[in-house]
């Protein structure tokens, strides 16, 4: 099935095959386009089942704390913010070789959903750094077209 590769060059082939994935979700909040956590895994779990390649998850430390804001109505609101240290590790099953990422999650959330939040944000860039998978958008330095003096 795939020549004996390590399961580094099975991942590096993977990175190859999935070289852009779609922004079909939208914020209507702040109006911007964005690329979903299912749409990436989706094209990424794909070609990982394809190279025999198994992606464990394993939440190493999480930590939370109540945050208050102001909600759009000037009233206090208060959310819990989970923190997760989550490792992700490829199983390549046809060598027993393995590689693990560390990768961050944050989630906040008036309800009960904050861990989840932290789990798909997470996977999301995850899976984003691990086949490098481009979203200029999402660039800390992208100030969407606007330009500063130069004083």
């Amino acid at each position: 099935m795939t020549d004996n590769l390590s399961l580094a060059s099975k991942l590096s082939k993977i990175m190859a095959e999935v070289s852009h994935v779609e922004k079909r979700g939208h914020n209507k909040f702040f109006n911007y386009d964005y690329m979903k956590a299912s749409d990436l895994a989706n094209a990424v779990r794909a070609k990982l089942s394809e190279h025999n390649i198994f992606v464990s998850t394993n939440v190493r430390q999480m930590e939370h704390f109540t945050m208050v804001a102001k909600n759009d109505k000037g009233q206090d609101k208060e959310s819990l913010t989970i923190l997760l240290s989550i490792d992700y590790t490829f199983h390549d099953g046809d060598s027993d070789q393995t590689i693990t990422m560390s990768v961050p999650g944050a989630g906040l959330d008036a309800g009960d959903k904050g861990a989840y939040k932290a789990l798909t944000g997470s996977l999301k860039y995850f899976l984003r750094n691990a086949f490098l998978i481009p979203d200029d958008a999402a660039e800390p330095e992208n100030d969407g077209g606007k330009r500063g003096s130069d004083k």
